[in-house]
């Protein structure tokens, strides 16, 4: 399952003590049961479930709608990458998708995350 979110957000807890932990907040909006490549940006841990690992992402599709962001070879590593990146699109939306479901092992390729950063911020 693909979870469709938006953030991160900043928030903060307080512990039985008073001391405030910062948080980074996502806000769940769509979720489906779809198979994509995806790049991943990071790794996160679920504060309200400790130990549910979520991975952000955003997904690789040939969609040039909903103001997904064309693929060029600025924005990943050409001598690493064995998957054809010709016509595709990178969502500038982010995604949650728990640790047990991404194959970390099937790995094709790098991408310039700063790069990428900078070009989903037009």
């Amino acid at each position: 399952m693909i979870i469709k979110v938006t953030g991160p957000f900043n928030g903060e807890t307080l512990d039985e003590s008073g001391n405030t932990t910062r948080l980074g907040i996502f806000i769940q909006t769509n979720e489906f049961p779809k198979y994509h490549y995806v790049v991943i940006l990071d790794i996160i841990e679920s504060y309200t479930a400790p130990g549910n690992r979520f991975y952000v992402a955003k997904l690789i599709t040939h969609n040039s709608g909903y103001d997904n962001l064309e693929i060029t070879t600025e924005l990943y590593d050409k001598t690493s990458t064995t998957i054809n990146l010709t016509n595709s699109y990178i969502t500038r939306d982010m995604f949650l998708i728990p640790e047990a479901e991404v194959q970390t092992k099937k790995v094709y390729g790098k991408f310039q995350l700063d790069k990428l950063q900078d070009a989903s911020e037009c």
